[in-house]
């Protein structure tokens, strides 16, 4: 009898050992090639929350948990995760309209992050769509318009 599941397909690939480690393995590899450029990886919602820490746990990278505006069921926090980044990326199975990519980016972007004595805010160098065809870092700058810059 063969394995059924009910969802849709993105949520279903990551449900499923095998496809969510040959998703995980392509992204790995890929970010290998440029992990020196950023030190965090940003995820939201349940898929990103499959895969995020099994990538960065491999590549050494901490870790932003980004909850959607509202959902306060587990945490009063918006953005949870490392004080100190510099640099992340966005990790999300497939990016569609941007909506999650430009939201990921206003929340952290949007939270007052306190590094020693001084305030900064990290810079978001791209995102990586998991579940698309090859694995590359894609320019973030396309999904906002001048207003949320």
């Amino acid at each position: 009898m063969s394995k059924q599941y009910i969802g849709s397909n993105h949520t279903c690939n990551f449900l499923q050992n095998k496809k969510r480690n040959r998703y995980i393995k392509r992204a790995v590899a890929f970010l290998e090639t440029i992990k020196d450029q950023f030190d965090s990886i940003a995820f939201s919602g349940m898929s990103g929350a499959l895969i995020a820490p099994i990538i960065a746990e491999a590549l050494g990278k901490e870790l932003i948990l980004v909850r959607k505006a509202g959902d306060k069921r587990h945490s009063i926090y918006i953005v949870e995760g490392y004080l100190n980044t510099n640099k992340y990326i966005i990790v999300d199975d497939f990016i569609d309209t941007g909506a999650t990519v430009r939201r990921i980016r206003k929340q952290i972007e949007g939270t007052s992050w306190k590094h020693g004595t001084s305030w900064k805010h990290p810079e978001c160098i791209g995102f990586i769509a998991v579940q698309s065809r090859k694995a590359r870092l894609e320019d973030v700058s396309g999904f906002f318009k001048k207003k949320d810059k």
